[in-house]
């Protein structure tokens, strides 16, 4: 079974799971999307469209100043509004222990009124996530503007894939990027399944061994990545893009911790499988970053061996959920999970920039 590798080892601000309670809003009660965060107050809500402004102001934030908390929290909130002052605490402790660059946040001006905020959140092997906050949208010069300055910067940091990922509804996000040169990757499902469920009455891959990373493994298992991306069903236009080094260093650094549960499934003395696991902080959440078999050992057992031993790795850790991130086009994946209760929790439509010395 292909592996997914659509996301460049960054997860973004706050992880909200189906697989613990959620607060709800009591009825009667609309929730408003503003709080404070680090003694200022955060609007996190749309700003109505208008006519085209004169003049459009695009400034960069840097942290250590109640302004970069600010224009973060705006960069960062969705739907349900800005995260908390403890839940950006959170993200940047995290960040830091992943080498992940979250600064500077860019921020737009209208006509003296900010409208849009934009963090490109850059991690080791060359890649970035732009984070786009609600309201720049509402506005296309101004999103236009973010994105082309933190693409430059970026650009100038030697960073090569850039990757966005919007709401499938999110059209003038959508045609900003086009504009800009972005292309459209594909959709990608979220999936979660509790850590308890009982695994499907499958039969798996006998005599599958199991060997745990080293580092003086990292070029086999560089090798045996290269392996798994043959006829890959799962984001194909990646493909070439960065070195497989590099989309290894990303995974390393794509949970807080990095390759401690990473897998090689070997069989007859071969490796077959990758099977990498990742957790942030003590959360009850393990994500799998990536997981793919060889193209010599797919439809023998190998992918179900694999979730088995993944589901096992994550009850050891204590997790209530296991979740992860695959390409909606990767039909054998998508079944794979499904037979194993695997149930999808959002999505997001991904699109992807690859950066040069000029142009973007």
């Amino acid at each position: 079974m292909p592996g997914h590798r659509a996301r460049p080892g960054i997860t973004t601000a706050v992880h909200r799971t189906r697989c613990r309670p959620r607060h709800k809003t009591a009825p009667g009660r609309r929730r408003i999307a503003r709080r404070s965060v680090g003694g200022c107050r955060v609007n996190a809500l749309p700003v109505s469209p208008g006519s085209s402004p004169p003049h459009v102001l695009v400034e960069p934030l840097f942290a250590g100043a109640g302004p970069y908390w600010e224009a973060l929290a705006v960069a960062l909130g969705g739907a349900e509004g800005p995260p908390s002052l403890t839940e950006l605490e959170h993200f940047l402790r995290s960040a830091r222990l992943r080498e992940v660059r979250a600064e500077p946040v860019w921020r737009t001006t209208l006509g003296g009124d900010r409208v849009g905020a934009v963090v490109a959140l850059e991690a080791p092997g060359s890649s970035a996530l732009l984070a786009i906050g609600p309201g720049a949208a509402a506005h296309p010069d101004a999103l236009r503007a973010l994105v082309g300055s933190a693409c430059d910067d970026l650009r100038g940091r030697g960073v090569r894939l850039v990757q966005t990922l919007l709401a499938e509804d999110d059209l003038a996000g959508q045609r900003v990027l086009h504009e800009a040169g972005h292309t459209f990757l594909t959709q990608l499902l979220y999936l979660e399944r509790p850590a308890r469920m009982p695994p499907p009455l499958r039969r798996a891959r006998a005599n599958l061994q199991w060997r745990p990373y080293a580092p003086e493994l990292r070029a086999v298992l560089v090798r045996l990545l290269d392996a798994t991306y043959v006829d890959s069903q799962d984001c194909r236009a990646l493909a070439g893009i960065r070195s497989t080094d590099d989309v290894l260093t990303g995974h390393a650094h794509a949970a807080d911790s990095g390759t401690a549960h990473w897998w090689l499934a070997v069989y007859g003395g071969e490796p077959v499988g990758a099977l990498l696991l990742g957790r942030h902080g003590r959360g009850d959440v393990v994500e799998v970053v990536y997981m793919g078999v060889a193209a010599g050992a797919r439809r023998r057992g190998t992918a179900h061996a694999m979730m088995l031993h993944a589901v096992h790795e994550a009850r050891a850790m204590g997790a209530r959920c296991i979740s992860l991130a695959v390409d909606r086009a990767n039909g054998p994946a998508r079944r794979l999970y499904a037979d194993w209760g695997f149930e999808p929790v959002g999505r997001r439509d991904a699109w992807i920039a690859v950066l040069g010395a000029t142009g973007s």
